[in-house]
């Protein structure tokens, strides 16, 4: 069964790097990017390994590829890393904290289980928004 997955994260990734005035000679670059960054996220989950440690490499493959066209191009890498990571952000689990937050605080007597969810999914939107940053950055702290 084929997936149209790396396609929609190429083009939202396509779409941010317009917003952002990417220059239009680069943005071949964004979309390869964030296909190969996407495709890479998806086969490590797929295989079991859990979406923060996936998202942290895929984030730093895309790092590593915009330190690399930094370094051809001697423009920053910024250019194309962060469109590219941007279908990687975790709008589900971003959701479902909102949403489980919102049933916590309107209901009437306190629920641990409500608690317990809304802490679930905050931590780990936040764990994989901190892989993507991370993951984004790691290499450009390299000496070059």
């Amino acid at each position: 069964m084929m997936t149209y997955d790396p396609f929609y994260a190429a083009l939202a990734a396509l779409g941010f790097a317009v917003i952002f005035n990417v220059p239009k000679k680069f943005l071949i670059f964004v979309v390869i990017a964030a296909i190969i960054g996407f495709t890479l996220k998806s086969i490590l989950v797929k295989s079991g390994i859990g979406i923060e440690l996936s998202t942290l490499l895929a984030a730093t493959l895309i790092g590593t590829l915009g330190k690399l066209f930094s370094l051809f191009y001697k423009e920053p890498h910024q250019i194309i890393t962060i469109a590219s990571v941007i279908p990687m952000v975790p709008g589900t689990f971003a959701f479902k904290t909102i949403i489980s937050l919102l049933n916590f605080v309107s209901s009437p007597l306190p629920s641990y289980e409500l608690l317990a969810q809304t802490t679930f999914y905050a931590a780990k939107t936040a764990f994989i928004l901190g892989a993507i940053a991370l993951g984004v950055a790691a290499p450009s702290l390299l000496k070059k």
